[in-house]
């Protein structure tokens, strides 16, 4: 009916446009792909209509050459859909792209919005799937390659005019990496990429964090060749409720796990700092986990992260850190991009964690591939600190635990380490 050919050569958009018009005419519905390539720009969704891809199925992003794709919506805020100082992706940058965005735009989209994206292999060159300023979110079971850019990101921006959280998110039994653009798809899993920090394709929440993030559930997920998880409150929205369980990484550049409460705070008029609190990580394996960053949980001076546990995981570690790595001290970086690269390598091998409120380690596994001269964990500036069976390896004579700034402090059942409880220490080290 509406004559989408799929041959990879004819732009196929006027064709799915319709078809996603008629459905939605028709009270909602599904725009079915039969096997083939549909060559694209935009695509414009509506409420109620959902993609379904067969089995060969590929929607292509069109070189700019072949069609325009769309400029970001101009709206009654004085400008581009975007937040003061940020630069709008490009047609160029849009068409090197097969990724899927989801935004809520108040007079086209009901609220509370509610989507289901099951079942895709995305190879994008930038972000693979954003969801920004949506409730009610299911991703499940998809593939996603994006050696440039995140693979699944959740965005909370200044889109609206308003601040907006992104609530009630799941993200199930999904799989991201950073291979090579394109050989996820054919499956050769390339390697070839260098880019700056390594290949990127993790799931992250942030850094668009205006309208903060509430409800989140990660769960069943494989991080490969790629950056681990990342939680990040830098532009002043608060982060509740974060739920990640059952989670394997192997071959990850930096930090598995990067939580981040930073100022930048890129939003308009005085936009304060945000927050993050109530996050709970438990049954997580990461092996082959580059040198420089372990585990990286920083708040920054009088904001600090709240309420962390982390319990029952294991984490390999290529190791190789040398005894002078044990003083390095990382910088605050309160307003700089929140990355874990950006901290530079890190005086442990295993756990950093800054300015937290409320930190709880239980059944925590550190180990190393190759001789690590540095402590396995370091507390700096942490109020209320229970580790409880925490394994690490170390090399003899050589030093596990470090406090800077630490008050009620408690570490038990853990071998190797005596038991012992601390009200206020300014540096100890054991």
């Amino acid at each position: 009916m509406f004559v989408a050919k799929g041959d990879g050569k004819t732009l196929d958009t006027a064709a799915i446009d319709r078809a996603i018009v008629a459905a939605a005419a028709a009270g909602g519905g599904t725009v079915h792909f039969p096997a083939g390539t549909y060559l694209s720009v935009s695509i414009h969704l509506m409420s109620q209509v959902g993609l379904h891809l067969d089995r060969g199925a590929t929607i292509e992003a069109a070189a700019p050459a072949v069609a325009a794709y769309d400029e970001p919506e101009p709206n009654e805020w004085g400008g581009r859909a975007q937040i003061p100082g940020l630069r709008p992706q490009s047609p160029a940058a849009a068409a090197a792209t097969i990724a899927l965005s989801i935004a809520a735009v108040s007079r086209v989209l009901p609220s509370p919005l509610a989507t289901n994206i099951r079942t895709s292999s995305i190879s994008p060159a930038a972000d693979g799937i954003d969801i920004d300023a949506c409730r009610n979110v299911r991703i499940a079971h998809c593939a996603v390659n994006s050696p440039f850019d995140d693979a699944i990101c959740l965005k909370s921006s200044f889109a609206l005019g308003r601040a907006r959280a992104t609530e009630t998110v799941t993200i199930t039994s999904c799989r991201v990496s950073g291979y090579d653009e394109g050989s996820l798809l054919d499956g050769t899993f390339k390697r070839t990429v260098a880019d700056k920090g390594g290949p990127t394709g993790r799931i992250k929440l942030g850094t668009e964090s205006f309208g903060g993030f509430r409800n989140i559930e990660v769960s069943n997920c494989v991080f490969e060749h790629s950056r681990g998880l990342a939680i990040m409150s830098v532009d002043g929205g608060p982060i509740e409720d974060v739920r990640v369980t059952d989670i394997t990484m192997r071959d990850i550049v930096n930090a598995p796990i990067f939580v981040r409460l930073g100022t930048r705070v890129r939003g308009p008029g005085d936009t304060l700092a945000g927050s993050i609190r109530h996050v709970r990580i438990s049954r997580v394996t990461a092996d082959d986990v580059g040198t420089d960053q372990g585990v990286l949980i920083s708040g920054v001076p009088g904001h600090a992260v709240e309420d962390l546990r982390l319990s029952e995981v294991r984490f390999a570690f290529r190791g190789g850190g040398a005894p002078e790595d044990a003083a390095l001290e990382p910088p605050e970086l309160e307003s700089d991009p929140p990355e874990p690269a950006r901290f530079g390598r890190l005086p442990t091998y295993g756990l950093f964690a800054r300015h937290v409120k409320g930190l709880e380690i239980h059944h925590v596994e550190l180990r190393w591939l190759k001789d690590e001269k540095r402590p396995a964990v370091r507390l700096d500036d942490v109020d209320g600190a229970d580790l409880h069976d925490v394994r690490t390896q170390r090399l003899p004579d050589l030093v596990t635990l470090v406090l800077r700034k630490v008050r009620d402090f408690r570490i038990h059942d853990s071998p190797g380490i005596p038991d012992r409880r601390v009200a206020n220490v300014e540096s100890a080290a054991f």
